[in-house]
Parts: C-alpha cells; structure tokens; sequence
C-alpha cells in the first residue's frame, strides 16, 4: 500500500535525517565490501538498513515494502524511501537515488489538494496493503474529496500524455469565457482533427449546448475544438487561458497544447489530474452535470441523435458504483485514461484517476478495483 502524503511526513524524516547526520560523518563505513570491491547502490541500501533500527521497523526486511504507518506514509519501500530523503543523508546513496535535478524547493501542493481538517479523517486499517498487482495501469491517484487526504498513489508524480482528460480544461475555461449555451455555432472545417467525432460536415450548426454535451459525454473532438472557437478566443490564446488556469491552482507539471487532447503534448500527472477534477467538479455546475449524463440526445441533421458517455462505469446499471462525473482518455501514446468520481452506499467520496490502462475494459475495472479497496480499507473518523 502507498499513501502519498509527503507533506505530513517530511517534518519526520527530516528531524531523523538531523539527528543522524552528525554520528554518519564519523561512523560510516566505507562504500567497500569486505573484499575491497565497491559495493552496489543496492549494497549500500542494506548496510544503512543493518544500522538503522527506525528503517527496520518502517519496511520489511524481506522485500524492503513499507509497514503502513504514519511513518510510511507516501513510501512504498525502502528504495522509495531512499529517493526522497535518503540520498540527501547518505552521500553513497546520491549515484542510485538521487534526482536528475534536485528541486531547490518542493513543489507547491496544488490548491484544490490543500488538506481540509474540517473533515473526517480517514484511517487506513492495520496491516492493509494495496496489492498493485491487481491494476494494469501505470499510475492511480485516489483522494478522499471531503478530506483532500491522498488514499492511495503510485507513480502519482510520472508526467505522462493526458488525451481527451485534456477537455476538462476546455469546458472550464469555455465556461469562465460565459459561453451561452443556446448560442448557435458552425462547425467549422478545421475543427475536424481525428479520432472521436460529431458527424457534423463543416457549416452545420448546432447550440453550444449540444457542442458541449457532445464533447464531455462523447468526448467529441470537433466539438470541444468548435466550442473553443465559440468563445471567440484563436487557438493560441485559448490554448493559453488553458495553461494560466492550470498555473493558477498549482498544476506544475501540467501543459497544454490544444484543446481537443488528440496531441499527446497535453501532459499532466496522476495527482494534477486528480486535483485537476475535484477543482471542475467542484466548482462547475455545467461540467457535473455533463459529465454524470449516461446518455444525451440532440438533433443532428434533421434526425434524432444519441451519444453514450464513454464512461462505462457510469452507464454500467450493474456495478453497485455511485458516480457523480468522470472523463475519459485514449491515444496510442498514453493508452487508457480515466478520471472519475463516485461514492459509496455511505456517501464516502473519491476522486479516482488511473492513467495507462491496457485495455478499455481495464481501464473501468482498475479504477473500480481501487475505489473498493480504499473503501473496504479506509475508515473515517473525527479528527
């Protein structure tokens, strides 16, 4: 099980780093083996581990995996636990585990990340344990959204192709730019660029409503780039409005290049794209309620025209899940993307992202597999 809550932790690690920094420069041995020949970075880690009584009672001395703790939280092992705060202890540990670039100050918590205390805390179970063997995807990032207490993370910090999750940010920024949804607007030649689509030939026109549903249910590309054009903004200047909106909650890893996600340019993390949702959810009603429709009907064409969400955990009447909004995500680059909310039989909501799904069956039951866990593990309590 990993916990991403480097926050709440590094005070410790760094009071413990203090405290040994002092009795390392005089007793550590040196980086050889007993025959002389340089230890391995992975040799090294061990002999720190063989000294080190706090790291023996924190990971596992079998496969070095985390004893879920508040002193683990946000490591899933040793090695994890020597990338963030042990090479900056041990010199010998610099060659395996430090950064390409170490930051000269920590990257600021995006805003709609900010831990809310007024919250029911939730508490992991004794002894619980994610077995990530159980997902295909690369990264999941699961948030309790009363608390914004992280449950569940790995590979939450990789920056990594975000596709259509890309048109969370259009519909916002159309928003902010007060789009009228009963605005009619023609489709336009070149807001045809591939992949999923309105078959709306150029001069058609159709309300900004349906442009709008047709993006976010149907994840249509021509319509998220027709409803930009809408706001009367170029391509670069929306595009633009995009990129400053993601600065200005926190999103430091997040880019844009346009607005439809079909240029795997548009990169953002598991965990920006998790407070990428509970920001719009949040804060958009036009964007909750787009995003929880299963189906949507408009006239296209003179002939009445259906669009399913791409969402299958939503149009799933089957799955016992409760889901409040969700977006999905596919290029060949990224594979199988999903951002989305739900709750359980308790009311007990998360924000759930998996990113890199083999398959589009997978990439639903990953983010189901994770939201169970986290509520059959979790238990929430006064603080």
């Amino acid at each position: 099980m990993t916990v991403e809550s480097d926050r709440s932790l590094s005070i410790f690690w760094r009071i413990t780093g203090t405290l040994l920094m002092v009795s390392v420069f005089f007793v550590s041995p040196p980086a050889v083996s007993g025959a002389g020949v340089p230890e391995t970075v992975a040799q090294q880690l061990e002999r720190i581990y063989d000294t080190r009584r706090d790291l023996q009672q924190a990971f596992r001395p079998d496969d070095w995996t985390a004893i879920p703790s508040a002193k683990t939280s946000g490591l899933a092992d040793l090695e994890d636990w020597a990338r963030k705060y042990g090479y900056k202890e041990y010199p010998d540990l610099l060659a395996g585990y430090a950064p390409a670039a170490v930051p000269a100050a920590e990257t600021p918590t995006p805003k709609p990340l900010v831990v809310r205390k007024t919250a029911l805390a939730p508490l992991l179970k004794d002894g619980a344990q994610f077995d990530f063997s159980k997902l295909t995807a690369d990264a999941v990032f699961v948030v309790d959204v009363a608390s914004r207490e992280v449950l569940l993370a790995r590979n939450s910090r990789t920056v990594r192709t975000m596709a259509s999750i890309t048109k969370l940010m259009t519909a916002a920024v159309a928003l902010d730019h007060k789009i009228s949804f009963a605005r009619m607007v023609t489709m336009a030649k070149e807001d045809d660029v591939g992949g999923a689509k309105l078959q709306a030939a150029a001069g058609t026109r159709l309300s900004t409503a349906d442009l709008f549903y047709a993006m976010i249910v149907g994840s249509a590309n021509n319509a998220a780039n027709a409803i930009a054009r809408s706001t009367g903004l170029s391509t670069a200047d929306f595009v633009a409005a995009m990129n400053d909106e993601a600065a200005a909650i926190g999103l430091a890893s997040t880019h844009f290049v346009d607005t439809s996600g079909m240029d795997p340019a548009n990169v953002s993390t598991a965990e920006e794209i998790g407070a990428l949702a509970l920001e719009v959810f949040e804060k958009y009603y036009y964007i909750r309620r787009s995003a929880s429709t299963a189906k949507y009907e408009m006239i296209l064409a003179g002939q009445k025209h259906t669009i399913k969400s791409t969402n299958e955990l939503l149009t799933d009447d089957t799955n016992g899940l409760i889901v409040t909004g969700g977006k999905t995500g596919y290029l060949e680059e990224s594979q199988w993307n999903l951002a989305v909310k739900m709750m359980d039989y308790r009311g007990k909501t998360l924000v759930v992202v998996v990113l890199g799904s083999d398959s589009k069956k997978d990439v639903f039951r990953d983010a189901a597999t994770a939201a169970r866990w986290v509520w059959n593990n979790y238990r929430w309590v006064r603080r």
